[in-house]
C-alpha cells in the first residue's frame, strides 16, 4: 500500500514548472542517469535537518553510472509537502533509519 500519492511524473512536472534542470535529459546524462531508470519508492523516510526539524520525505530510487562505467543504486529525498530536494535545502542532512 502506498503511503503517498506522488508519482515520478508529478515530480518531474513540478521541477519543470519551477524551471529546474534537475530532470532534464542533458543534466541526467551528465550524471550518468536516465529517467526510465528512476522510480518513486512507496516508503516515507523521516529526515532531520541541522536545526532539529523533522521532514517527511519521499524516496527517489535511481541507477547512476560511476566514473568508470560501474552502475550503482542511489537515492534522493524530496520533502512531501514542498517537493523540495532535501540535499538542496540541507547540505549535511541527517538521515533517520
Amino acid at each position: 500500500m502506498k503511503n503517498h500519492n506522488i508519482t515520478l511524473e508529478k515530480l518531474v512536472r513540478e521541477y519543470e514548472r519551477r524551471g529546474s534542470d534537475y530532470f532534464k535529459k542533458d543534466t541526467l546524462k551528465f550524471y550518468g542517469e536516465k529517467l526510465k531508470e528512476m522510480k518513486i519508492k512507496d516508503e516515507i523516510r523521516e529526515i532531520r535537518d541541522r536545526k532539529g526539524n523533522l521532514h517527511k520525505c519521499i524516496v527517489l530510487q535511481k541507477i547512476s553510472t560511476g566514473m568508470f562505467g560501474d552502475k550503482y543504486l542511489d537515492y534522493d529525498y524530496f520533502d512531501m509537502d514542498t517537493l523540495d530536494r532535501m540535499s538542496d535545502l540541507i547540505p549535511e542532512a541527517e538521515y533517520i533509519v
